[in-house]
């Protein structure tokens, strides 16, 4: 099924990616494939770039971030959503 995913996201590369890390957002155990994590950081990295982060800090508290702050929020261990966009718009094959 992940190897499906990949497949059909590198064909029809989406305009925006939502990616959400908060602890239990995946519910990965020690028996879960992690084939897609891997891949989803460098397809990340070669055709996206984040343009806001939500940084959760607390039930009632969040930061919505933007422009050069991003980068200090991406390392941060907090959980976040993170909005990328897409670089260039790529053809099916292309």
């Amino acid at each position: 099924m992940q190897h499906e995913f990949v497949s059909e996201t590198e064909k029809n590369i989406p305009s925006i990616v939502i990616v959400v890390q908060f602890p239990f957002s995946w519910l990965a155990s020690d028996n879960t494939h992690n084939y897609v994590f891997y891949w989803k950081d460098k397809f990340l990295k070669k055709y996206f770039e984040p343009v806001v982060v939500i940084e959760y800090i607390s039930p009632y508290e969040a930061y919505w971030i933007e422009g050069e702050d991003i980068t200090t929020s991406m390392n941060s261990q907090n959980p976040k959503i993170i909005v990328y966009k897409q670089l260039i718009r790529h053809s099916i094959n292309g």
